[in-house]
């Protein structure tokens, strides 16, 4: 795949800096005696601007309590400390982490591109784009789920309406995997969580319209209704802001602005978890992510209220809450309208942060 590197410098200084370079340097040729010594390595220094040759991030502000931008930022579960990583974007909209090659994917909605940055150098590369692959055009972005290696799920709204769609990794091309023209089944109406499940390689929705779990078969794009009014027992939430699935528990969690839920994958009953009336401490607030801890008996719950935006440790036996990141736990720069958590490692988790909603 031909990568491009994203350059954290405006088009602007990447013009008017070579320019002056070139001039500098016609006229240290012709009026300074032993001048041509210099030339080569001022040559390779406009070569690398204008080429994007060594793109390295602009300097961050990791002071504590500072904002962290619309950036990635590494949270540390152990003491709860923020670090941002690399350069801000122009408008992130969502991501996921991708522990495995250290590094989070992140959907840009200015660019309508999907970006890979590393977590070791905060440098970042073109993944999927009008520029990078074909396949339809990544608008409307709203989760993106790890697939098998190599692969990656896109939950988007676009010309045919939400759909899931599959990005190589190697190339870019994106490919309809389930939605209005692939697949059959319920329609995806209001999609609002995108989970993979590794034992079958399929995929588990929950639509909040009309409030159901939707099972996906990536090869054949057919949908099924896991849970609903009409499929298993408990209340039907039409508000969910993100799911993690259990695989070793066979259960999908749900979050809602309040709550936290739990899908029982094999007959599809839905119980509590976590709420104003089931466990103690920290309330869930503005819950907008969500993700396990490496035991499976941990929920970590993203979330924007109380300002600036924290992360809740909750305890699935018996829905007690610890703040584990924010205001007055861990250091670093502040979370403003945080999107997305995914665990890279047993201690550290990735947040992708927005300066807005």
């Amino acid at each position: 795949m031909n990568v491009s590197s994203v350059n954290p410098a405006s088009s602007e200084s990447s013009l008017r800096f070579p320019r002056l370079g070139v001039w500098l340097l016609s006229l240290c040729i012709g009026f300074v005696p032993g001048c041509g010594f210099a030339a080569d390595a001022l040559l390779d220094a406009i070569d690398d601007e204008l080429n994007g040759d060594d793109p390295k991030p602009a300097p961050v502000d990791n002071t504590p309590d500072g904002p962290a931008g619309d950036t990635v930022v590494e949270v540390d579960l152990a003491d709860g400390e923020r670090r941002v990583v690399g350069a801000p974007f122009d408008d992130p909209g969502t991501g996921v982490g991708d522990g495995a090659n250290d590094r989070m994917l992140v959907w840009d909605r200015d660019d309508l591109a999907v970006y890979a940055v590393d977590l070791a150098s905060g440098t970042r590369d073109l993944i999927s784009g009008a520029s990078e692959g074909s396949g339809p055009a990544l608008e409307s972005v709203s989760a993106l789920a790890l697939g098998a290696p190599g692969s990656l799920f896109v939950l988007h709204t676009g010309t045919n309406g939400p759909e899931v769609l599959l990005i190589d990794l190697s190339n870019g091309n994106r490919t309809p995997v389930s939605g209005l023209l692939v697949g059959s089944g319920p329609a995806l109406d209001a999609p609002a969580s995108l989970s993979y499940v590794s034992a079958d390689n399929s995929l588990l929705v929950w639509d909040n319209d009309p409030g159901e779990l939707l099972a996906i078969n990536t090869s054949t794009g057919v949908r099924t209704v896991v849970a609903s009014a009409s499929v298993g027992s408990g209340s039907t939430p039409v508000d969910v802001t993100g799911a993690a699935v259990d695989e070793a528990s066979n259960i999908l969690l749900i979050l809602r602005p309040t709550a936290l839920l739990q899908v029982d994958l094999t007959n599809g009953n839905r119980s509590s978890i976590s709420n104003g009336s089931k466990g103690s401490g920290a309330p869930i607030q503005e819950g907008i992510a969500l993700e396990l801890d490496e035991t499976g008996g941990i929920a970590l719950v993203l979330q924007t209220l109380p300002a600036p935006g924290q992360v809740l440790a909750v305890d699935l036996d018996d829905g007690d809450r610890t703040v584990i990141s924010g205001t007055s736990t861990g250091d670093g720069p502040m979370l403003a309208y945080p999107n997305s958590i995914t665990r890279v490692s047993a201690d550290l988790v990735v947040v992708l942060n927005r300066t807005d909603p």
